[in-house]
């Protein structure tokens, strides 16, 4: 009896230890997202020497509760990325934190916010 009840307690604390471990995990929203941005330029990387990306990006609010708006163009978001859905822009964005990982038009780059 008293090794069953030691196994049970064992399997209950790695139980909790894996639920509290995977549920630290935040999701983004939009409003973390919102923010005035800087590109670090050593991250720049461009197909084309004809173009680059802006130096400062601004992202508010969006019309709904799963948007937000980069600079006029409204992007969907899925929790810390761009929806690749209705992206007819072609960016793509990953938010960490303070940083975004962004590629649009052939560019690639961070922007850390200000």
């Amino acid at each position: 009896m008293y090794n069953l009840r030691v196994k049970f307690n064992l399997f209950l604390f790695v139980l909790c230890f894996v639920t509290i471990g995977c549920s630290s995990e935040e999701e983004c929203t939009p409003s973390d997202w919102v923010g005035v941005y800087s590109l670090d330029k050593t991250t720049e990387v461009c197909s084309s020497s004809n173009v680059s990306l802006n130096e400062q990006i601004t992202i508010t609010l969006g019309s709904n509760t799963t948007s937000v708006d980069l600079e006029g163009t409204i992007l969907e978001l899925d929790g810390c990325e761009t929806a690749t859905t209705n992206n007819l822009f072609g960016i793509s964005a990953t938010l960490d934190e303070d940083k975004i990982a962004l590629s649009f038009l052939g560019c690639t780059g961070t922007y850390i916010r200000q």
